[in-house]
């Protein structure tokens, strides 16, 4: 049986949802790359427009003649505190009214993993070529900053923020400013999805082959252009062997002639290749067609051979057009994405780097808080209730009542309720834990993975519009790899996204194979195969070496984030306006209930007594349903606990 298989050389050759590097088109090819890269990434263009009222009177006799500037705050990597405001555009200036409503909109760039701050000032001019004057010509009225995620995370899409003098004085006095925002979307906003494989024709045995698709320029230039090239594929006359998925942005294929063109009249042109290994790719065979015709013409594309005496035919498995959706679209529809952690408290972490324990109790120096701080700082913003469950692993946490290691408890000592508010929270429970537990091993990831899917699945029933970023930080191997791989495939049918920093300079080598950019992770444990990448691996030392780097770890850990959570929630259908609709037929049950119910049917809590205390112990949250489970053997310790 024959194979798909990417190489490392294929990627390097812009094999998969890529762009050939080597095109002679530099223009065209730079507009194709532009496009998947907006795509893929967390970089989305916001045109900013701006309305002002109660503006102060300016000018005698007349009302404020006014305009708006935006600046950002650009900041200096290794001091984040210091840094430059950059002028971003400058409204018109709107005449004689102290309620103006600007009509030129200001482009920005919006990065989801970067903190971003912009300062809009607004100023009284009286001449009206406001783009080329010096603000030093004109009269202050008033400024304030603003977080253009406070702007992106409401829902309304707007936020108004009182304005005040230069040194921050008088809030209000001088007026209120409105921002808004819309997202600069695509030409089409489509995507072309196309499945097929290799089936019949003068295909040689063992042999790869791959496939690119070209854009056609209009008459009379006629040239065409790759856009895409798949990975490479061995024939087999055994099976058919199917190309990876092609995914293309309708955008691609246009030209400034052909915009304004139906869709499924745009040309392209298909070829097969054959694969070599030096690069020089023969061409076996061609097509040129339309995308109506690819989706809506015979299930088998004959291509001819350019020996004009052999003909090859591909297998259409599956043609659409696809309506895409952003990052913005869903969270403006009420999408919240929760934030849960969990932290690595094994014996190694005691002979850090320099043999230093690496949970210093000097958080400028701890790498794990800093790692915390700069994620949170980011995801907090989407997260209405700013309650985070964190969590530790790989200690004996209590050595009263017994003495093993934990592999998930609650830094705040109750793991059936984990929840710290804010990143003062987080500060807290994590200071007030590096020095009461017994740093043990070995590190192991499944039990908590296992927990922290089975509440994702529970709060998944009554509640859709949440996705999940799990942070798990941690300072060296992994020793339950299957099991961790098992969980890992579980949560990528699920609204999470899986984030792993490398604390110290051990060896990550497990991790890095969790970060399986090139193939689906596989379970041996259940036979299958992850159903999406959804985990990043980050080694801290890497991104901060000189440990003045302050924000680097947050944009390098959730530059993946919005295309992995749009991916989940296209996978199974949900669309940004179905989200938060409830099923008025589901039974609602949360997590703390299922566990106490799970509990108490127990064969080890059979008499009704005993099912009395259990549900009495977690509902007064003195101790989590996994300590009772682990005890249930031994009930002297559930019968001393103060009830």
């Amino acid at each position: 049986m024959g194979a798909c298989c990417t190489t490392g050389d294929d990627e390097a050759q812009a094999f998969g949802r890529q762009v050939n590097a080597g095109m002679d088109k530099r223009n065209d090819v730079q507009k194709a790359m532009n496009i998947l890269f907006e795509r893929n990434n967390t970089f989305m263009k916001l045109d900013l427009r701006f309305k002002a009222r109660e503006l102060p009177n300016i000018d005698s006799g007349t009302k404020t003649d006014s305009f708006c500037v935006i600046f950002e705050h650009i900041k200096d990597p290794g001091n984040p505190e210091n840094g430059q405001w950059i002028e971003r555009g400058r409204t018109e200036i709107v005449v004689n009214t102290n309620d103006p409503s600007f009509v030129k909109t200001i482009s920005i760039d919006y990065y989801f993993e970067q903190d971003q701050e912009f300062l809009v000032l607004l100023h009284d001019s009286d001449n009206f070529e406001n783009d080329t004057i010096s603000l030093a010509g004109t009269n202050y009225i008033g400024q304030n900053q603003f977080k253009i995620q406070n702007l992106v995370c409401n829902r309304d899409k707007e936020i108004e923020i009182p304005l005040h003098d230069k040194e921050g004085q008088g809030a209000g006095t001088k007026g209120y400013v409105t921002i808004n925002y819309e997202e600069e979307l695509s030409c089409t906003n489509q995507d072309l999805k196309l499945a097929v494989s290799m089936f019949e024709g003068n295909f040689v045995e063992n042999r790869a082959y791959f496939i690119e698709i070209s854009k056609i320029k209009p008459h009379p230039s006629n040239e065409s252009i790759k856009i895409f090239r798949s990975e490479k594929c061995t024939f087999d006359n055994e099976a058919l062997i199917p190309f990876q998925e092609i995914i293309i942005p309708v955008d691609c294929f246009l030209c400034a002639k052909n915009a304004g063109i139906n869709i499924h009249e745009i040309p392209l042109k298909i070829t097969l290749r054959e694969y070599n290994q030096m690069g020089d790719h023969k061409e076996t065979a061609h097509i040129s067609t339309s995308i109506g015709n690819l989706l809506n013409g015979d299930s088998l594309i004959t291509l001819a051979g350019t020996t004009h005496e052999h003909t090859f035919s591909l297998k259409r498995n599956k043609g659409q057009l696809v309506r895409t959706h952003s990052f913005l679209d869903y969270i403006s529809n009420g999408c919240e994405m929760a934030f849960i952690a969990g932290v690595d408290f094994t014996g190694s972490n005691l002979s850090g780097a320099n043999g230093l324990n690496l949970h210093s109790t000097s958080l400028q120096e701890n790498q794990y808080f800093n790692a915390i701080q700069q994620v949170s700082s980011i995801l907090l913003n989407f997260d209405s209730d700013k309650q985070v469950p964190l969590f530790g692993f790989g200690a004996v946490v209590d050595r009263r009542y017994y003495n093993n290691v934990s592999h998930c408890f609650a830094l705040n000592g109750n793991s059936f309720r984990p929840e710290v508010q804010d990143i003062g929270g987080i500060q807290d429970a994590y200071m007030n834990t590096i020095n009461n537990v017994q740093y043990a091993g070995p590190t192991f990831f499944a039990p908590m993975l296992k927990k922290w899917n089975e509440m994702v699945s529970f709060e998944c029933e009554k509640n859709t519009k949440k996705y999940y970023t799990f942070l798990i930080l941690t300072d060296g191997m992994i020793h339950d790899i299957n099991d961790t791989v098992e969980q890992v495939v579980v949560s990528s049918r699920l609204p999470v996204s899986i984030i792993i920093v490398g604390i110290g300079n051990a060896n990550f080598s497990n991790m890095v194979f969790l970060d399986s950019d090139e193939q689906p992770l596989f379970c041996k444990n259940t036979q299958s195969f992850s159903k999406r990448d959804n985990v990043q691996f980050v080694k801290f030392n890497d991104i901060n070496k000189n440990g003045d780097n302050f924000e680097a770890l947050a944009r390098e850990t959730l530059k993946e984030l919005p295309r992995q959570m749009i991916e989940y929630f296209e996978g199974v259908d949900i669309e940004p306006s179905d989200m938060g609709i409830p099923d008025p037929n589901l039974e609602v049950r949360d997590y703390s209930s299922y566990k106490a119910m799970e509990l108490m049917s127990s064969p080890h809590f059979a008499s009704e007594g005993n099912q009395d205390l259990v549900q009495k112990v977690i509902q007064e949250g003195i101790a989590d349903p996994d300590t009772i489970e682990y005890s249930a053997f031994n009930l002297s310790y559930v019968n001393n606990l103060k009830l």
